[in-house]
């Protein structure tokens, strides 16, 4: 404790002081730092500090089988049965991509579309959301391009609907997936930010209810007695 009273209080060892509280504040989180930690704990509720590493493990363990899921059926219901068949004969409008283009290239955008989407959330940045928006857009319209088409055009109702099912599933499931994961990252990276920092523990902003009870004139003289 300094105190500018004292006589042997050198400019010396004043600024030496300072200098160590600037180090130590310079070693504290930010306050866009405890900001976002502070949303990401808020959104996800998880119970209590310990409860965090359990969140990650169950999010990221059922993001895996997920994905691991889609990836078998991708291979049995797209790659497996060949670019030739008839379910598989489809061009989008699109720079003209094939189907079997279009049921591996539509995950991969709405996994950054959920990236960014998330990125805009919790930083509050408007041109992440946006990029999301767009990209969220063009995969609604990948998916219902294929009945819509068939629709428009007269076609074989089984083919669009089969095609259109095929590509709901597997954009769905990268976007449950997608979302899983990213939620895993975002408590591990406040669980890496509470470890770094010794002694700081983040907790998200709750709303505290105040009770006012109005007290009978004998509680109020048994609680208050007079003199």
């Amino acid at each position: 404790m300094l105190n500018r009273g004292d006589s042997d209080l050198s400019p010396g060892s004043y600024q030496d002081s300072h200098e160590d509280t600037a180090e130590a504040v310079a070693l504290l989180p930010t306050s866009e730092q405890l900001e976002i930690a502070e949303s990401i704990l808020e959104r996800l509720k998880p119970a209590d500090k310990q409860n965090i590493g359990s969140m990650i493990h169950s999010r990221g363990q059922l993001a895996g089988i997920i994905l691991a899921a889609l990836g078998i059926f991708w291979w049995l219901s797209v790659l497996n049965i060949g670019a030739d068949n008839e379910y598989n004969q489809y061009t989008s409008l699109i720079s003209g991509l094939s189907f079997v283009t279009v049921s591996w290239f539509l995950p991969i955008l709405i996994f950054f579309g959920s990236l960014l989407n998330a990125i805009g959330r919790h930083r509050g940045q408007p041109a992440p959301s946006m990029f999301a928006g767009i990209l969220f857009l063009m995969c609604f319209f990948f998916t219902a391009e294929p009945l819509v088409r068939t629709l428009a055009d007269g076609g074989d109702l089984n083919t669009g609907l089969w095609q259109t099912i095929r590509l709901l599933i597997l954009g769905s499931g990268v976007y449950f997936s997608a979302n899983l994961f990213i939620e895993a990252f975002l408590l591990d990276w406040v669980k890496k930010l509470e470890e770094a920092y010794f002694g700081i523990e983040i907790s998200p902003l709750q709303e505290q209810e105040v009770k006012v009870e109005s007290l009978s004139p004998e509680e109020d003289a048994e609680d208050n007695p007079s003199p």
